[in-house]
């Protein structure tokens, strides 16, 4: 008898998910879907905090102690793969029970088109993950791919070359742009979006994730000057770098301009989420909507700081 191959081949990179990976195993065991129709395959990036024995209860494929950069380590689960499609979650992600049929279903009727989905909060967010996550399903979808849930055909990532292995982040931003410059389609729908449990809670664990994001800026500046975010870092950046010049030499109207203009940098984002999110927040939410822009911006420019002196570093 012929080997009966999954359609849709799910891959989950993970790094010391102890605390998620049974949740998002779970949902994906329990779909409204023949599990000969997919499967499953996690690629730790070398866990310390008992991933691996979480794991080893499901009737998955594991890829154990692997190593390397996020894209990397995506790669390597695409490589063992099976199926026609792929799809791509993280370990702190819930689908729900439809989601595998959706997927199959999209990458069927529209073959040369890269799909993604957004980010939905869990049950009781804190405060940080409700108003960072700003809007619906529909109005929270991102501008471009995110880890947490790609689906494609296998040989449209092929003809990609698949993620970049040599970034810390951002991987999935560039498999956005790759897809686009091949010819292909890039559709984020709210149809795949999926639950994110690995949201940042508190101020302090989301700066540190948002400088993780920006550990990349400085490698291919090119595409960086295209991205407004990075524009408007470089604008604080400035403000502040002139507005400390200027206290020196003693000169307060220039500094006080240079100082209004740091603190209205993060307003830029705030204005740009509230109006994508297409929310009405309470007057008393935007101190919060503020201040996490406030710390998204000087996390994100602290990171370009390091890149740069790491880079002109003897």
């Amino acid at each position: 008898m012929t080997e009966i191959k999954p359609y849709l081949s799910v891959v989950i990179p993970a790094y010391n998910e102890a605390d998620h990976i049974g949740e998002c195993l779970n949902a994906l065991r329990d779909q409204n879907c023949a599990q000969e129709k997919y499967e499953v395959i996690v690629v730790d990036n070398k866990s310390t905090d008992g991933t691996l024995e979480i794991v080893q209860q499901y009737n998955v494929e594991l890829l154990a102690r692997q190593a390397g950069n996020v894209g990397k380590i995506r790669n390597l689960g695409a490589q063992k793969a099976k199926g026609a499609v792929l799809a791509f979650i993280d370990a702190d992600c819930i689908v729900d029970s439809d989601w595998i049929t959706r997927a199959i279903k999209l990458s069927t009727d529209n073959p040369t088109t890269v799909f993604g989905g957004g980010c939905l909060l869990p049950p009781n967010p804190t405060a940080v993950e409700k108003y960072w996550l700003l809007g619906n399903s529909e109005t929270r979808l991102p501008k471009d791919l995110i880890g947490a849930s790609i689906v494609l055909r296998k040989e449209s990532f092929k003809k990609i070359d698949g993620f970049d292995e040599s970034v810390t982040s951002g991987e999935d931003t560039a498999l956005s742009r790759s897809a686009t410059t091949t010819g292909l389609v890039v559709r984020i729908t709210g149809e795949l979006s999926v639950v994110h449990n690995g949201n940042a809670k508190t101020y302090s664990e989301f700066a540190k994730r948002q400088a993780w994001h920006g550990e990349n800026y400085i490698r291919d500046v090119a595409s960086s000057m295209k991205d407004p975010t990075f524009i408007i870092i470089l604008f604080s950046l400035a403000s502040l770098s002139l507005a400390l010049l200027t206290a020196i030499f003693s000169l307060i109207e220039w500094r006080f301009l240079f100082i209004v203009l740091f603190f209205s940098a993060p307003i830029v984002f705030s204005v740009k989420r509230i109006v994508r999110g297409r929310v009405t927040p309470p007057l008393t939410a935007l101190p919060i909507i503020y201040a996490l822009d406030f710390v998204y911006v000087q996390a994100r420019s602290y990171s370009l700081l390091k890149s740069i002196f790491s880079t002109f570093r003897p």
